[in-house]
């Protein structure tokens, strides 16, 4: 879970929307993978959630989901105002070695 918090950590430093979930009852059964009906239910309900919220634009309307959505909304906004700042010129890179002149001299 390291390397997916420093993913996280960073993103968040660049003030990019994110967000890190952790499975429920992972205290109990672990956080590797799921392990539990009630953990793969969860899991499986909150990217069905994800695709359908992000991908397609729908919302489910269940009480209990108003939180995730309230957040998830957040997150589409401060998304959409990224998007609106500039953004930095593209680098150019050159692949031409810099030859010194001494260095041709040495080869030769």
């Amino acid at each position: 879970m390291s390397s997916k918090w420093e993913i996280f950590e960073r993103l968040r430093r660049l003030d990019h929307p994110v967000e890190f979930y952790l499975m429920p009852d992972t205290r109990d059964h672990g956080a590797h993978s799921p392990q539990n009906p009630r953990q793969v239910a969860a899991l499986q309900n909150r990217t069905l959630d994800w695709w359908l919220f992000w991908l397609k634009d729908e919302i489910d309307p269940s009480p209990e989901k108003e939180e995730q959505y309230a957040h998830w909304q957040t997150l589409r906004a401060q998304r959409d105002a990224l998007l609106q700042q500039p953004r930095p010129a593209k680098l150019e890179w050159n692949a031409t070695p810099i030859v010194e002149p001494n260095a041709m001299e040495q080869r030769e």
